[in-house]
């Protein structure tokens, strides 16, 4: 597997991993919100679950801003080449290079060495 291919996973993951997180707290918004209705009786509690639900909202367009952050950077790295992600003449590249190729990196990201 390619540096390449190990960077389009990663992004992959992570969008993936913040959709999911995104809707967790879009459902938690909803139960809060459910709970402060329930609470007309209770002005005190009705308010700690309206807060509570914006905080969930909010944490929740924040997941939904990651996920399409790392969704376009996944499409656009894809139309990128090898050469031009990493140049061959970029310092950064070969560091890169020399630690994705350690033994060490890989047992830590669970590849097969």
């Amino acid at each position: 597997m390619h540096i390449k291919d190990h960077i389009l996973k990663h992004l992959h993951e992570s969008a993936t991993h913040h959709s999911a997180v995104a809707e967790l707290h879009k459902k938690i918004s909803k139960t809060h919100e459910t709970l402060a209705k329930h609470h007309d009786d209770h002005a005190e509690k009705a308010q700690g679950h309206r807060d509570l639900a914006q905080f969930h909202s909010t944490l929740s367009q924040h997941h939904n801003d990651r996920e399409k952050h790392f969704s376009a950077m996944h499409s656009q790295i894809g139309n990128i080449a090898d050469s031009e992600l990493l140049p061959s003449h970029s310092d950064a590249g070969d560091m890169l290079r020399e630690v994705a190729d350690s033994d060490l990196l890989k047992r830590f990201c669970g590849i097969d060495a």
